[in-house]
């Protein structure tokens, strides 16, 4: 064979375009590529379209001679005659048509045909398969496009959570800070500034962990006062225990022995 053609089923516009040409370094056909590449057939008009409309091989042995052959002009210029052509199938589902051509006048060969219809049974399985992979590997990156935003979404909300709990802190240390200058007491001013820089401490320690986080790094493990932790409570509610007239009393034990915790995530 001289030459052949890949045609593609246009869905949308109902015929068979030309999407691939190949011929041998020594066959010339300029006239026939272009005007193929150009053409597109109805079913049953054409090689292409004969073979679509039936679903089974077909075999002409002059391509200029035959009624039904709208390139026979382009060919008998160009020395081209045999030709045979085949369904691209998947069950009963034609996805294209392969043809291929000869610079000789040849009988139709059955034994030739069967086997091509056999190969595009076989390629049609291909192409199927190369769907499926396809949508499958579709269907992997949409999931992890999902699994992405859901893990930045909880992600926020916790860095959020975090971060608000030392601000938070910070502002209510900074107006008892402001209140107590105003009452010209000094020590609770100093001790409430004090506060405000171990909250902007804490905040950057969060912010730390949050990087350590995003860069995998390995468990760390920290050590936890109680009592600490009570403290940063009492003064994030400040400001609410105030407002609404509570008398908070505590009494915390010195005694109390710190915790040794893992600190894998962004909560302290």
């Amino acid at each position: 064979m001289g030459c052949g053609a890949l045609w593609r089923i246009d869905r949308d516009a109902g015929v068979l375009r030309c999407v691939e040409i190949w011929h041998k370094p020594s066959v010339e056909i300029p006239q026939f590529e272009t005007i193929s590449r150009e053409d597109t057939f109805l079913p049953g008009i054409g090689l292409p379209g004969r073979v679509w409309s039936s679903h089974e091989p077909a075999y002409i042995p002059d391509v200029v001679r035959d009624a039904n052959f709208p390139r026979a002009v382009i060919a008998a210029r160009e020395g081209l005659h045999a030709a045979f052509g085949f369904p691209i199938l998947l069950g009963s589902e034609v996805l294209g048509v392969m043809e291929f051509f000869s610079h000789d006048i040849r009988d139709p060969d059955q034994e030739l045909l069967n086997l091509m219809a056999t190969l595009g049974s076989q390629i049609g399985q291909f192409i199927e398969r190369q769907r499926a992979e396809e949508a499958l590997h579709h269907a992997q990156l949409e999931l992890a496009h999902v699994t992405r935003v859901v893990t930045l979404g909880e992600l926020s909300t916790s860095i959020a959570h975090e971060i608000n709990q030392p601000l938070g802190a910070i502002v209510n240390s900074a107006s008892a800070s402001l209140r107590w200058l105003d009452a010209q007491k000094l020590e609770e001013a100093r001790r409430s500034v004090s506060r405000v820089i171990a909250e902007g401490h804490r905040a950057s320690e969060i912010i730390g962990r949050i990087r350590a986080l995003a860069k995998k790094a390995p468990p760390r493990k920290d050590w936890l006062d109680i009592n600490e932790t009570i403290q940063e409570v009492l003064a994030l509610a400040h400001s609410e225990v105030q407002r609404n007239g509570v008398a908070l009393e505590t009494h915390l034990s010195a005694a109390v022995p710190v915790i040794l915790q893992t600190a894998s995530s962004c909560n302290k």
